[in-house]
């Protein structure tokens, strides 16, 4: 999954140079930047090279796209500057791409496809996004800087895309931009709008233009995987759902929208897609057992875990990481064995005591033991001594009653543990397990 994000940054430059002793090129550049339409047929009047580039190799007509104006693009394509023009040095962006990822403006965007702008053209590198005219020659220079404009795949609908403007999409798909056009990682137009929240109308659009609800990226997750795992809007939802998406689906490594919904704790999200199919209850050979608990109890929300709890999931379904690929990286090589319980994960939890007090709460009222063990001997209490990042877990653990003085097979009790976890040595806990361990 990927995000299209844009920062803009703009920097007037201190150096103003009397207009005299600029070249008319020069000012050309800075005035399809900054400037109005007249100022830029003043400079094509004095013999401006309106194919010229600025150091990142942008042409006047690209800077104009980027400001939005129509009467400055007007006037640059009337002066014949040439719309299909690329600039090889940030990946091949168009004057049309450019457009769509900044300012999105139907006039322009019209202007631009009528001389010839292609909505075919693709970005053929990740672009280092700088829009900029040399502050040391220019009048009124400026600096644009854009943090993600594009990654290699992405059309000018994509670009388009972030901005949310409706008529500007249609337009570019009236124009023949495909709906079913993929960006290097596999991210399709759908794809980038259910990663937006209240986009559901530009989901209704694509979808009408063809768009395919169940097209996947490069590692398998869905339009609707991505839309549960921004905390989306529930029309956005209901619209991929309408469209025939599946919330059983997985992707590879095993998680449904319903997983993800979870860590994202947008509890109308979560019943929209459990009356629609998903499952509480993940089978334990696909992705190691991380249902939807589990995943909210990692992600400390307690009001997921209470929500999915009222839908009576299995507390008692284990994880199985003893081969999963990623364990030892992400969370630790104790984790990789059998029998790991939800309560467990609670080494994850880091929040607010009562939002960690009420899942262990919540957890055990539900029939999970508190000194159930995993398959090599270690009880919650143990995977919270050794991984823990918050003395509230331990001492909700500690509260209701886990044992400290148990062993795993390793021989170890949770005080040995605590001693090689940073977070938690000589913290209110730390103390609390050593108190413990004599009453």
């Amino acid at each position: 999954m990927r995000i299209i994000g844009m920062v803009v940054l703009m920097s007037i430059s201190s150096v103003h140079l009397a207009v005299g002793q600029q070249s008319p090129t020069l000012k050309l550049l800075a005035m399809a930047a900054n400037g109005t339409a007249t100022e830029v047929r003043d400079a094509i009047a004095m013999g401006a090279n309106v194919e010229a580039r600025d150091m990142f190799g942008y042409t006047p007509l690209m800077l104009a796209a980027y400001k939005g104006s129509p009467d400055t693009v007007r006037a640059l394509l009337t002066a014949h500057a040439n719309a299909q023009d690329t600039n090889k040095q940030e990946g091949g962006l168009t004057a049309l791409m450019i457009a769509a990822a900044s300012n999105p403006n139907v006039e322009v965007t019209k202007l631009l496809l009528d001389a010839g702008s292609s909505v075919e053209s693709v970005i053929e590198s990740k672009t280092t996004g700088f829009i900029a005219i040399d502050a040391n020659q220019a009048h009124d220079s400026s600096l644009f800087a854009y943090d993600g404009l594009g990654v290699s795949g992405d059309t000018a609908l994509m670009l388009a895309l972030k901005n949310t403007n409706i008529q500007v999409v249609e337009t570019l798909i009236k124009a023949g931009a495909s709906v079913e056009a993929r960006d290097a990682i596999g991210t399709t137009a759908l794809m980038l709008v259910a990663y937006q929240r209240n986009a559901d109308q530009m989901a209704k659009l694509l979808i009408h233009w063809g768009a395919n609800v169940e097209d996947r990226d490069i590692h398998g997750y869905t339009p609707l995987m991505y839309a549960a795992g921004d905390g989306n809007s529930v029309p956005l939802i209901d619209t991929l759902l309408a469209a025939g998406a599946n919330p059983a689906d997985r992707q590879e490594n095993g998680f449904s929208a319903v997983e993800i919904a979870a860590t994202n704790s947008n509890i109308e999200i979560l019943k929209e897609l459990l009356n629609h199919g998903g499952t509480i209850d993940a089978p334990s050979k696909t992705n190691g057992g991380f249902s939807p608990l589990i995943m909210a109890v990692m992600s400390s929300n307690i009001d997921a875990v209470q929500f999915l709890l009222s839908h009576g999931p299995d507390v008692h379904l284990k994880s199985d990481l003893t081969n999963f690929h990623d364990t030892e990286n992400v969370i630790g090589p104790d984790f990789r064995t059998t029998g790991i319980s939800a309560l467990m994960f609670t080494a994850f939890a880091f929040n607010h005591a009562k939002a960690i007090e009420g899942i262990v709460r919540a957890l055990l009222a539900a029939g999970e033991p508190i000194d159930e063990r995993s398959g090599n001997g270690m009880t919650a209490l143990m995977y919270v001594a050794e991984y823990g990042r918050s003395a509230e877990t331990l001492l909700s653990l500690l509260s209701a009653h886990a044992d400290p003085n148990l062993k795993s097979l390793a021989g170890k009790t949770a005080w040995d543990y605590i001693q090689q976890n940073d977070n938690l040595k000589d913290s209110s806990a730390y103390w609390a397990l050593n108190n413990a361990r004599f009453h």
